[in-house]
């Protein structure tokens, strides 16, 4: 099983936008066996960048992807 889990987030607030709409454009950077990076820009209709986020994340493969919501077994009971 594989679990992905957030190892840090970043966004940068670049101008202020108060309403209309917003386009998200995300790509990742790189994907690994383990780490993985992506960034997302946040443009206007008029495509000025309003924002820009960019994500780190870990892969956790078998016992140790079990996150808070998923149960483990229990050992030595």
């Amino acid at each position: 099983m594989r679990a992905p889990r957030l190892s840090s987030l970043k966004i940068n607030f670049l101008r202020p936008f108060w309403n209309g709409a917003l386009i998200a454009t995300a790509r990742v950077v790189k994907g690994g066996r383990t780490i993985g990076l992506a960034e997302c820009d946040v443009t206007d209709t008029e495509g000025r960048l309003v924002a820009r986020a960019m994500c780190t994340c870990m892969t956790l493969r078998g016992e140790s992807s079990a996150g808070p919501l998923e149960s483990k077994p229990l050992r030595g009971r």
